[in-house]
């Protein structure tokens, strides 16, 4: 579907009438959305419980639902996100919608997933112990909420768990240990991962879902990156670099002010 950024600026603009032209930015990423609003004619209000707004930009805790008029008001937030905003969440939202799968069609969810523990659960932090001492694996550990790879940690194979376990004081429970990390996920690392040219890589690509009645999402493709590890992959070096491809982690290699070019390169030309 083909469709012109600025027929649908004027469609909506047309909608919507100058009295109700206005907007609430309530986040420090606000500025570019504030700007663009502001030229084009909108007042912009600071009363975070203002309900009479078409945009609003702000925090998830900032919305109240209740009093929301879909199709009349814009949110950077939908309904319900909880579900798959934070890591812990998103593995439960995915794995239950996997074990439902897998009843109609068969396919193990462990073929493609990896193997994922929850912290925070006696009984999961039972099995991830009896998997650990078992196999030889490397893994890594990460915040729920976190983001730009605070927090995340690769984890050699045969390392001191003390720093992520405690023995648990009295109780008679299934599992001795508890966390040290309440919120954290345990993960089997992928240790055969895709390369470029022996790199760690991600792509980062951004939808826009402008409307959900009618449908109306816009994904630029040319906006589309590719983010690269400065390092040569090597399972179990110990370095954060080698494994995460975020920018904030690679701005800490010692070489980055030489290197910054190889972090990146465009979707098309990995094509």
């Amino acid at each position: 579907m083909n469709v012109n950024p600025t027929k649908v600026d004027e469609d909506f603009n047309e909608r919507i009438s100058i009295d109700g032209r206005i907007f609430f930015a309530g986040t420090d990423k606000a500025r570019v959305i504030s700007e663009i609003l502001e030229q084009r004619g909108w007042s912009r209000t600071k009363d975070r419980n203002v309900t009479n707004f078409t945009i609003k930009w702000c925090l998830a805790n900032q919305v109240d639902w209740t009093k929301f008029q879909e199709g009349k008001q814009l949110i950077n937030n939908i309904p319900g996100q909880l579900a798959f905003s934070d890591k812990i969440n998103l593995w439960y939202t995915v794995r239950d919608y996997l074990q439902k799968r897998y009843t109609q069609n068969g396919k193990h969810m462990q073929t493609f997933l990896a193997m994922t523990f929850v912290l925070d659960d006696e009984n999961e932090v039972a099995e991830f112990l009896r998997v650990y001492k078992k196999q030889n694996r490397t893994w890594i550990y990460k915040p729920r909420y976190n983001y730009a790879g605070r927090g995340i940690t690769v984890l050699p194979v045969h390392s001191d768990l003390s720093t992520i376990f405690k023995l648990k004081v009295g109780g008679n429970t299934r599992c001795p240990y508890e966390s040290r990390l309440p919120g954290y996920l345990m993960q089997q690392y992928i240790s055969r991962p895709l390369l470029i040219k022996g790199r760690k890589f991600d792509i980062r690509v951004h939808w826009l879902v402008a409307w959900t009645k009618p449908l109306l999402v816009f994904y630029n493709h040319n906006a589309s990156v590719v983010r690269l590890s400065l390092n040569l992959y090597r399972e179990f070096d110990c370095d954060r670099t080698t494994h995460l491809t975020n920018l904030s982690v690679q701005e800490s290699h010692s070489r980055y002010a030489f290197l910054q070019e190889s972090t990146g390169m465009t979707i098309n030309q990995l094509n």
